[in-house]
């Protein structure tokens, strides 16, 4: 059973309890229903059967009763700010972890569709999100065989890491990145100020984020 956790504190703030009773169900519809990296594709058809509610039509409206939580970056694509912070808390990702290798396929994947500048917009929301670098990650892999010795089963156990990291190596290449992009502080104003521009695929090739914003590490 997946299981995606939700901050009962949410009740506590006036945004969230602001909202009108369709958009507090579709917020957590669109939550669960997110990838690892925080996208959802807004299929409004599908969301009103699942959520068995009339909704507007207008997804301009959507955009904006939700804004709070829910940034749009394509026509029906919106990505959820914080999202990763959120789910993985101040321990960040660590690059051969196989579950948040998921985070970075999953930006792959809609790089593929047309959001080219997926892992600049995710980076861009999850500020102060700790990513090691591929580095590190290659670093705490060989440790970890040093340690397991002659042992098999620590050793078989290991795979999943490896292949992630090379996994991973593949992923940033395809992303145009050497590795996960840092950003720059940011104050909660300047944040609120992003926009995006959509393409005639329905996706995102191109916003006003330039890449002046970001430092590849070496």
């Amino acid at each position: 059973m997946k299981v995606r956790w939700h901050d009962k504190d949410i009740w506590n703030l006036k945004e969230f309890r602001d909202l009108q009773g369709w958009a507090k169900l579709l917020y957590y519809y669109m939550y669960d229903i997110a990838d690892h990296a925080g996208l959802v594709q807004l299929d409004l058809g599908l969301a009103e059967y699942c959520c068995k509610m009339s909704l507007p039509q207008d997804i301009g409206e959507i955009e904006r009763e939700l804004s709070s939580t829910f940034v749009r970056v394509g026509e029906d694509l919106f990505l959820i700010k914080y999202f990763i912070e959120t789910t993985q808390g101040t321990k960040g990702l660590k690059l051969h972890n196989p579950p948040h290798a998921c985070v970075i396929r999953d930006m792959v994947e809609r790089h593929k569709r047309g959001f080219k500048d997926v892992m600049m917009a995710v980076r861009y929301w999850n500020p102060s999100l700790k990513v090691q670098t591929l580095a590190e990650a290659k670093e705490e892999v060989n440790d970890m065989n040093k340690r397991a010795g002659n042992d098999q089963r620590k050793i078989d156990g290991l795979k999943g890491r490896v292949d992630a990291v090379k996994n991973i190596e593949k992923d940033f290449r395809v992303l145009g990145y050497e590795d996960f992009p840092q950003i720059k502080e940011y104050t909660e104003e300047e944040l609120r100020t992003i926009e995006f521009k959509e393409d005639d695929h329905k996706a995102i090739e191109s916003s006003n984020i330039s890449s002046e914003h970001f430092d590849n590490e070496d």
